[in-house]
């Protein structure tokens, strides 16, 4: 499972209804595959907040992909919300 972030995901136009969240400033994309990324659709909305990002992405050039697992944080909260025992 792959969640993407998007930045201005409010101001987004998604016909497909793929954003999920609430956030004032973000959505994000919930992708079974990597390959999810190829569908038209995510391709459109990547693109569209491309667009939208005050500071340009560049389109040549090295850059740094940071990949970060939720797992621990996410097991560590339902943790503490389960009842005690």
């Amino acid at each position: 499972m792959y969640f993407w972030y998007l930045m201005h995901g409010p101001q987004l136009n998604d016909p497909a209804r793929l954003l999920r969240g609430t956030g004032k400033e973000t959505r994000f994309l919930q992708l079974e595959s990597a390959k999810d990324v190829e569908r038209p659709e995510v391709k459109a909305l990547i693109n569209a907040a491309s667009a939208l990002a005050t500071i340009p992405i560049p389109g040549t050039g090295k850059g740094r992909l940071i990949i970060q697992s939720s797992a621990a944080t996410r097991q560590a909260r339902v943790a503490r919300q389960a009842p005690a025992k």
